[in-house]
């Protein structure tokens, strides 16, 4: 039993601390919906050009009215010249799609008092991390392309030195706002829309608006990487890359994603938060005797 005693003592010490704290509200949220993204491959977005998005919560009280959550939601994004009506997108006949993780701390503020009103409008704002990896078919074979590992815009050709591989791992700034009913003291649904601000023009793939020269591609033997940064010769009546008279790119140095979902939150006092804590204390300590028990029993 003495192998278990730190932990007793640990236990203790964790109880005689949580006890003692003021109970203020915690929130859980779940939430479901559909995201999209804005860049050279979109812009107002079509049904097409629209996908699933889901989120989980947690959030604190620091006042009646605001709080600081943490937002962890999975989403996807995509786009596709094939759906444009620009001769310019069509004839460039790209297309990606990427699931983008998303983890964002934010202060999110109610613009009235959620104890003296039912429906309440908020807002939020704050940094975020995110993963991303823009993904296409091969126009033969049909398999998946991770179009980062392929350099599309010169991206480790040696005429190009100054031209590195993008991260998919990148920063961003979140925010936005929605709509909150209360149903009852522990229940809340809300719609909300969030905006992810980003430092990088690659979501899609797509960033610099000249191509790169064929030749560097073919000296290098990168021919997929050449076939990947202008697919025109997919489409009908396309038109020679030599002959090209429209753009990659855009000047837009950014690209952007966002997502509006439905939410349901339920309200958990620190009360209850500190049960489920002793709860799993207590029993990690049963398993530490039993293994102390077994311990010396076998020795």
């Amino acid at each position: 039993m003495k192998q278990a005693t730190p932990i007793f003592v640990f236990f203790c010490f964790i109880y005689s601390f949580t006890y003692s704290q003021k109970y203020n509200v915690y929130k859980v949220s779940a939430g479901l919906g559909a995201s999209a993204y804005f860049g050279e491959l979109v812009g107002m977005p079509q049904p097409k050009d629209v996908s699933p998005a889901f989120s989980i919560e947690g959030s604190y009280n620091l006042t009646t009215q605001l709080r600081g959550r943490i937002t962890i939601s999975g989403l996807g994004i995509r786009g596709n010249d094939r759906n444009s009506d620009k001769p310019s997108h069509k004839e460039r006949n790209l297309d990606f799609s990427s699931f983008v993780w998303d983890v964002n701390l934010a202060a999110e503020y109610d613009f009235l008092n959620e104890n003296d009103f039912k429906i309440i409008p908020y807002a939020f704002v704050g940094p975020g991390v995110f993963g991303f990896n823009p993904i296409t078919h091969d126009g033969t074979t049909g398999e998946r392309v991770q179009l980062q590992k392929y350099g599309t815009e010169g991206q480790g050709l040696s005429a190009y030195p100054d031209r590195k591989p993008y991260d998919l791992t990148q920063i961003n700034i979140g925010g936005g706002g929605g709509l909150k009913v209360s149903i009852n003291k522990s229940t809340q649904v809300s719609a909300e829309i969030f905006f992810r601000y980003t430092f990088t023009d690659y979501l899609d793939d797509i960033s610099i608006i000249g191509y790169v020269n064929p030749v560097y591609f073919q000296n290098e033997g990168k021919l997929k990487s050449l076939e990947y940064s202008y697919r025109g010769s997919e489409y009908p009546n396309f038109t020679p890359f030599s002959q090209k008279i429209y753009n990659r790119g855009n000047t837009i140095p950014v690209d952007f994603f966002y997502s509006a979902q439905l939410k349901i939150t339920f309200n958990i006092s620190a009360k209850m938060l500190e049960n489920k804590i002793i709860l799993i204390l207590l029993m990690a300590f049963a398993c530490l005797n039993m293994m102390a028990l077994k311990t010396q029993k076998g020795s």
